[in-house]
C-alpha cells in the first residue's frame, strides 16, 4: 500500500464530474504552464491537456503507486511532464494556473512557492494565507468534494 501522501492529500480523487468545471475555472490559455501538485493519478492535467493541446501541464507526485499511475495515463501526451518530488519541495515558478486538492496544512506549507500572478482553483479547501477566495459551488457535487475556492495570487 502507498502511503507516503496520505497526511498530505486526501485519499480520495478529485471526482471525475467535477473535471469540466475545475478545467474552465481555470481559465487555461495556450501560453499557459498548468501545475497539479500532488496530482495523484493525474486525471484533472489529463482532461485539461486533452482540451487545451497547446499549454504545458506539469503533475508532481511522490506516492510511486500514484506517480506510474500518472505517467501510465499521461504518457501519450506531450504536453504533459509528471514529476517525482514532494510536493514540500517542489518549484512552480513558472506556473501560471495551479489546481490543487490538497489538505489545508499542506496548502500552507506550499503557498510561499505559488508565483505572483497564477491563478490557483483549490477544491474543498481554502489556502487560508492568501487573499479571500471566489467560493464556487461544484455544480456536480459529491458529498466529499463541493467547493472551489479560486485564488489570484
Amino acid at each position: 500500500i502507498d502511503t507516503t501522501t496520505s497526511d498530505l492529500a486526501p485519499t480520495i480523487g478529485t471526482p471525475v464530474a467535477a473535471l469540466p468545471q475545475i478545467c474552465d475555472e481555470l481559465q487555461i490559455q495556450d501560453k499557459d504552464e498548468v501545475w497539479e501538485v500532488g496530482c495523484g493519478d493525474a486525471r484533472v492535467i489529463s482532461y485539461c491537456a486533452r482540451k487545451f493541446p497547446r499549454a504545458r501541464f506539469v503533475g508532481v507526485e511522490n506516492g510511486i503507486i500514484a506517480n506510474i499511475k500518472a505517467r501510465l495515463k499521461t504518457h501519450r501526451q506531450k504536453n504533459v511532464k509528471i514529476i517525482f518530488a514532494d510536493i514540500r519541495n517542489c518549484n512552480p515558478e513558472k506556473a501560471t494556473k495551479m489546481y490543487l486538492y490538497l489538505l489545508p496544512k499542506t496548502l500552507n506549507l506550499i503557498t510561499d512557492s505559488i508565483p505572483k500572478k497564477c491563478r490557483v482553483i483549490s477544491l474543498e479547501f481554502p489556502i487560508a494565507r492568501a487573499a479571500r477566495p471566489r467560493v464556487v459551488a461544484v455544480k456536480e457535487s459529491a458529498k466529499f468534494a463541493n467547493k472551489l475556492f479560486i485564488h489570484q495570487f
